[in-house]
């Protein structure tokens, strides 16, 4: 297993050394590389094909082929025959639905053949048997025959959703249409290929059909020794024209020659088209050729009204341009100088550095902010502690030096208190001795001795000691009592308010340092934006070309190395030279009223006269374009894109090319010749001959006009005839209808 996954990985790594990273190519790319390249890169570009659409691919065979080896000679012989129109295939983006059509061709064929086979067998029991290995499913052949017979309209977007598995968007990348137009012509053609699966007596009850149209698992089937096999084959193809399985070679040559034929019968077609086309139109001119009458009514000449086609188109001219030119526009403000730029027409990639604005005042801006931010950093750091150590100042007070000193006054108290009772303990008791002093003295006969008069001086000092220590102890008593209301009712609040105005006080301030710092750091961001918009890469892979207007614009500096260019200034645009292409021109103020969005049109490139391709008005400009020095007249021109749909493979970025774009496509109106008509009063009239030979004015309402006939919507009827040059008449003015 672990050998098996190394060569895996060495498989990936082939790929992308030598054919790049295939997620972002198209098959168009990819084909190109196949068709340029030769040895291990053309092999790993096809083999990144055959992984992409080999799904598809065997579905459609193993739908239309019961036999599974039959299908794997019909999937290789499909990649042959692709190898082989290699060279001259044009693909858009993906090569899906032309590879549905070939599969399908190849399926059939080799069911032809199987039959013919089956035909000469002589088993009886075998022909049985096979035939009900035939009928097990009808609904694949029918159903992938039906799909071919789409238009490609409808069948590309059918091919890439259902059989290939695509989203939507994906889809409409790879044919260049709106997601919309994807999901509408999807819509329809499923509505189509259900009609004729109806018709052909086959019911499907519910969309998508299965199993004939869903992949399932069908990216299972094609496994890898399928995929190496066709690889092996192609690779042998390529370099000695032979092939390993017979049956695949045979299947390849049958419908190449087919695909040969086809291609012959439609180059006929054409061509017998166009001559039956010129051979009618010069008919008819000789038919309608306008014979001047002088005279009476029976010489004028008439057109009978009949009801037909009538088709309005506006032939403008226009320059190629691609639909994807992302702008590079400068986002430096103010003005700057371009330093460098690629030269125009240079083709870049995805990421290339395509202009440079000079960025060197930017970057001395840059340095001076720096410094600042650093000081309005520090600045900012400093009110920060400033204001933590006001918290901290609070915090200390409250639950620390006002509890100490609270503490102490409730100490003092309560020693006062202590002493005061030791105070008038002490005093009782000297009182008491005295007191039995002085009886001992009084019960004596003899007088007092020495010793009598000392004790009773010791005594009063005694009792007048304490006496003082009394009232000492009260008074420390009272103080500490006031001290300690005086903390709790005023001096506690006032603190703790004076710390909590430090606090605010330092919060603002920070505050105001932090907002700074966040202003001066956005002046700092905002030069290095601007320095990196000084650097314009491609947003994607395409063809650089400068911003100047034809004939210059007022204002508008001119876009080379040195110019100044302002603000918002689109400098360059990188057209895609991979994406759809449309003609860019501009139309009159008199004739845009006429156009409208979905115009068909047929668009002819003066480098190519011969070759004509289709597309449709995509987009109408609601203002007019700016005057240019190059405009000779004062005439307002808009602005219109005609997307093309068949890109021609050699069309180039800048050919002039001319668009006839159809403004009306009726297909059963009544119409008369222009001349026919006459104006008068705000009314049109047309001279119609009635069959006794009279002449007879008759009011008309017109509509559309292709420059040479207008159709009448009411007034006539088919069948009558009007006089085609009414000014021959005698009567030079109509008669207004009673």
């Amino acid at each position: 297993m672990a050998i098996g996954r190394d060569r895996a990985y060495l498989g990936e790594l082939r790929t992308l050394f030598n054919v790049g990273a295939v997620g972002e190519l198209t098959d168009g790319q990819l084909l190109e590389r196949f068709a340029a390249a030769q040895g291990e890169a053309a092999e790993l570009a096809f083999e990144v094909l055959v992984e992409r659409h080999g799904p598809m691919v065997l579905r459609v065979c193993r739908g239309v082929l019961a036999d599974s080896h039959e299908a794997q000679d019909a999937f290789q012989a499909t990649f042959l025959v692709l190898v082989g129109k290699a060279r001259t295939l044009w693909v858009r983006d993906s090569i899906g639905p032309w590879l549905h059509q070939v599969a399908y061709r190849t399926a059939a064929c080799a069911r032809s053949a199987a039959a013919r086979r089956r035909r000469h067998e002589q088993a009886a029991a075998e022909r049985t048997k096979e035939s009900q290995v035939e009928t097990q499913d009808e609904l694949g052949p029918v159903l992938h025959e039906e799909i071919a017979r789409l238009p490609d309209r409808f069948r590309a977007p059918l091919v890439l959703c259902d059989l290939e598995g695509g989203t939507y968007e994906q889809a409409a990348r790879h044919l260049g249409w709106p997601v919309g137009i994807v999901k509408s012509r999807l819509s329809r053609g499923r509505d189509r290929l259900r009609d004729r699966l109806l018709r052909r007596g086959i019911a499907p009850c519910a969309w998508p059909l299965a199993p004939g149209l869903r992949l399932d698992d069908a990216k299972a089937l094609v496994s890898p020794t399928l995929v190496q096999s066709t690889i092996r084959g192609i690779s042998q193809f390529v370099t000695s024209r032979t092939v390993l399985r017979e049956s695949a070679a045979i299947l390849t040559l049958e419908v190449l020659r087919t695909m040969t034929i086809i291609r012959s019968l439609k180059t006929a077609a054409v061509l017998l088209a166009l001559a039956a086309t010129t051979s009618g139109v010069d008919l008819l001119a000789q038919k309608e050729a306008p014979v001047v009458p002088t005279g009476d009514t029976d010489a004028l000449s008439t057109y009978e009204i009949k009801r037909g086609p009538l088709k309005s188109t506006f032939v403008t001219r226009g320059v190629i341009e691609a639909t994807r030119n992302p702008s590079l526009i400068n986002q430096v403000a103010g003005r700057t100088t371009i330093a460098s730029i690629v030269p125009e027409r240079t083709k870049v990639k995805k990421g290339d550095l395509v202009c440079e604005l000079d960025s060197t005042a930017l970057k001395d801006q840059l340095t001076n902010q720096q410094i600042v931010v650093q000081e309005s950093e520090m600045a900012a750091q400093k009110a920060k502690l400033e204001r933590e150590l006001a918290e901290i100042t609070l915090n200390e007070y409250a639950q620390g030096t006002y509890v100490q000193e609270r503490a102490a006054l409730q100490g003092a108290i309560a020693i006062g208190q202590s002493s005061l009772e030791m105070a008038e303990a002490r005093l009782e008791r000297t009182r008491r001795a005295r007191q039995r002093l002085n009886d001992m003295i009084a019960s004596k006969p003899e007088t007092k001795t020495s010793a009598d008069l000392l004790a009773e001086v010791d005594l009063d000092d005694r009792i007048d000691a304490s006496e003082q220590t009394l009232v000492r102890e009260k008074k420390g008593i009272e103080l500490a009592k006031i001290k300690h209301d005086v903390l709790e009712k005023y001096r506690r609040n006032k603190t703790i308010h004076l710390l909590k105005l430090d606090i605010e006080t330092a919060r603002g301030a920070e505050f105001a340092k932090r907002q700074t710092l966040d202003r001066e750091r956005k002046k700092g961001a905002n030069l290095e934006d601007q320095i990196r918009f000084c650097k314009l890469y491609a947003p994607n892979d395409g063809l650089v070309l400068y911003a100047n207007a034809p004939g210059g614009i007022a204002g508008q500096p001119t876009i080379k190395q040195g110019a100044t260019v302002r603000e918002r200034q689109i400098i360059v645009t990188v057209s895609d030279l991979e994406g759809p292409f449309w003609l860019h021109t501009k139309a009159k103020e008199s004739y845009v009223d006429q156009l409208r969005l979905g115009l068909r049109a047929q668009i002819k490139v003066d480098a190519f006269p011969d070759e004509v391709m289709t597309g449709a008005v995509e987009s109408i400009s609601p203002l007019p374009a700016p005057h240019t020095s190059l405009q000779r007249s004062n005439d307002k021109l808009y602005g219109t894109n005609v997307r093309i749909e068949n890109r021609l493979s050699d069309l180039r970025l800048g050919m002039t090319a001319s668009a006839e774009i159809l403004v009306h496509d009726l297909d059963d109106v009544l119409s008369v010749p222009l001349q026919a008509v006459r104006h008068d009063d705000g009314k049109d009239y047309v001279a119609v001959k009635k069959p006794d030979g009279n002449v007879d004015w008759r009011e008309v309402t017109l509509g559309a006009s292709d420059g040479k006939r207008i159709e009448v919507k009411r007034g006539l009827e088919s069948g009558e005839r009007v006089v085609d040059r009414p000014l021959d008449l005698k009567i030079k003015k109509p008669i207004p209808l009673p």
